[in-house]
């Protein structure tokens, strides 16, 4: 739990509530934090970045996580308004 900071936690939700859609469009990623589409993906990056406090199966599974989030964002058949 506290291997994610809070506001990162809002984040990480916000990425996987999308992740089924290829992602949130521009206007979406700018009203609710601020930024375009590739800084939210470098914010998403970091966030997940496994601590070195974090044991193994949390390091693991934040990594598979944020991989499989890349690759639904990434999505080729998204695109932005």
């Amino acid at each position: 739990m506290h291997s994610i900071s809070p506001p990162d936690r809002a984040l990480v939700a916000f990425a996987i509530e999308w992740a089924p859609y290829g992602g949130a469009d521009a206007e979406d990623l700018f009203i609710r934090f601020g930024v375009q589409r590739n800084r939210f993906l470098h914010l998403l990056q970091a966030a997940m970045t496994p601590r070195p406090s974090d044991l193994g199966h949390l390091r693991n599974l934040k990594t598979t996580l944020c991989n499989d989030l890349l690759r639904a964002w990434n999505d080729t058949h998204h695109s932005e308004k």
